[in-house]
């Protein structure tokens, strides 16, 4: 259905490459996020936020939650994960190390954003998510 819109329509993945990016991103998503990012970003999020943190039996102020908030949440997001990514690419020791892994690919698919060397996705690509939240309580 969607193949007469492929960007690269003469480009696709072997079967081992399909694998490795398979592999990797679950690795990512199933251990690197809930099992490594969740519990240091929130022991992060309890030191800046400390006692004062919001909870769930406080009164819910949409306007201020959802109208100032989640877009500085975003733009938080939006300029950590840039931030990394360039300097990802200005480092040629980081880039060599960490950020090339995510390059191998020539041939975009939606699960190479998540095809990363896991401090990349720890850094990059969860903690924006924390960030914007932990800042703004």
């Amino acid at each position: 259905v969607i193949r007469p819109y492929k960007i690269q329509p003469n480009k696709h993945l072997s079967r081992k490459d399909r694998a490795d990016l398979i592999l990797l991103a679950a690795f990512n998503m199933l251990v690197v996020a809930p099992m490594l990012c969740c519990p240091i970003f929130e022991a992060m999020w309890n030191c800046i936020q400390g006692s004062t943190r919001q909870d769930e039996t406080g009164e819910w102020r949409w306007v201020q939650e959802l109208l100032i908030k989640v877009p500085i949440h975003a733009l938080i997001a939006e300029l950590w994960f840039y931030a990394v990514h360039i300097l990802l690419h200005r480092s040629a020791f980081l880039y060599g190390t960490i950020h090339k892994i995510h390059h191998r690919f020539t041939s975009p698919t939606a699960m190479a954003c998540v095809y990363a060397h896991p401090l990349e996705f720890a850094i990059g690509n969860i903690l924006p998510i924390f960030l914007g939240p932990a800042l703004t309580n």
